[in-house]
């Protein structure tokens, strides 16, 4: 008897408790939105990041490269022979070569610019020398 007497409360107490309200149930999922909404941005923000990244890493390596092979060419007093390296899709390299004047040997002033898709990324300035 006691047995059945234990079950019988038991099944008082829980026909006694309410489920879940609605209430709490839409807080719970406008939290949830909320949480995802920020997940998501923040993806997103780091997708960019790394594309900007990748695009300067990108211009750096280039200029590099242009400018190694800038050295390792003849002087050239005009500045017009000199090669520009290929480049990757949607990238370009212009050279900007600039005779120093009044200068004791034949000095000139080189500038590699880079750009992607127009805009410009990266600029870096050399000399070169005639010795």
């Amino acid at each position: 008897m006691r047995v059945f007497a234990g079950l019988f409360i038991k099944c008082q107490q829980l026909k006694n408790q309410s489920g879940i309200g609605l209430v709490e149930s839409l807080v719970a999922i406008a939290i949830l939105g909320v949480s995802a909404v920020a997940f998501i941005t923040g993806l997103s923000t780091g997708a960019v990041s790394v594309n900007t990244l990748d695009q300067e890493v990108t211009a750096h390596r280039l200029m590099t490269s242009q400018m190694e092979e800038l050295k390792a060419e003849r002087y050239d007093s005009s500045g017009r022979s000199y090669q520009i390296i290929k480049t990757p899709a949607n990238y370009s390299i212009s050279l900007n070569v600039k005779t120093i004047e009044n200068s004791d040997s034949d000095l000139q002033s080189i500038t590699v610019s880079v750009s992607y898709r127009g805009s410009l990324l990266s600029k870096l300035e050399t000399y070169k020398a005639n010795w």
